[in-house]
């Protein structure tokens, strides 16, 4: 007597899973490369500094680097390339610039600087990275503003490259930002999203009015980044031998959470 076989239903189901699970990664990979390289993440650098201070007191700086929204830092054991030998620079309020030394620590790179002028210090990060990433030439640019007894009716501008940020002085003393302008090549980035990363691994956009201006809803105390992406695509370019597709450069800011 002849019995007939039935389909395992179950292995059936993770077949079928699977099956539609590469579907839609291939349709993935698909969008990125129909995207360009701008929809992708090569790792950000980013300052974390309190943005008050007193004049004689030493002032703790941290330069981190890694993918910000998943939460932990890369180990600086595995940092990328060159990107430990990053110049960490300190713009005092007379215009006065100076490369601090860092030290090496498990998951950062720390810093620090003592006062000893009233106003807004500036600290920027702008290296471009030795090796070639995925065809892309990556330039990190980062910047923290601390305020030492700055006055509150003047505001600060603050980052390297395509993109930079007018800060009012007054919401630094507060430790937290409630918003802030928006600059690209020196021209209010006018109508435009932006992205925010926060510590809960989340990354909201937000839209900048016809000023340039971003306003951080009324619940948010801060532990957000900043970031901005711009990519030029290049032709029959290298960079240190390598040959490269894609000028890939990054400005991140870092709101400091408001202490409880």
């Amino acid at each position: 007597m002849c019995c007939l076989r039935l389909p395992n239903l179950a292995a059936l189901s993770v077949t079928f899973k699977n099956y539609f699970r590469m579907r839609l990664l291939k349709l993935a990979i698909l969008f990125f490369c129909l995207t360009g390289y701008t929809s992708l993440s090569a790792h950000e650098v980013w300052i974390e500094s309190n943005t008050q201070e007193k004049a004689g007191t030493a002032h703790e700086v941290k330069i981190f680097f890694g993918e910000f929204s998943w939460g932990k830092p890369t180990p600086t054991s595995k940092w990328f390339s060159d990107i430990a030998d990053c110049k960490l620079m300190l713009t005092a309020p007379d215009g006065k610039t100076q490369v601090l030394e860092k030290s090496k620590e498990a998951d950062c790179y720390k810093a620090a600087f003592t006062p000893t002028l009233k106003g807004i210090y500036k600290l920027t990060i702008s290296h471009v990275v030795k090796d070639v990433y995925k065809d892309m030439k990556l330039t990190y640019n980062a910047a923290a503003i601390v305020n030492v007894s700055a006055p509150e009716k003047e505001s600060a501008f603050i980052g390297d490259g395509y993109y930079q940020l007018q800060v009012k002085n007054s919401e630094t003393k507060q430790g937290y930002f409630s918003g802030f302008t928006v600059l690209e090549d020196g021209k209010p980035y006018e109508n435009k999203t932006i992205e925010v990363s926060n510590t809960d691994s989340a990354t909201h956009n937000l839209s900048t009015d016809k000023n340039g201006y971003v306003a951080f809803p009324i619940e948010w105390k801060g532990g957000h980044l900043i970031q901005f992406a711009h990519a030029q695509k290049e032709e029959g370019k290298s960079h240190n031998g390598k040959a490269y597709n894609l000028d890939y450069a990054v400005f991140t800011f870092y709101t400091r959470p408001l202490k409880q």
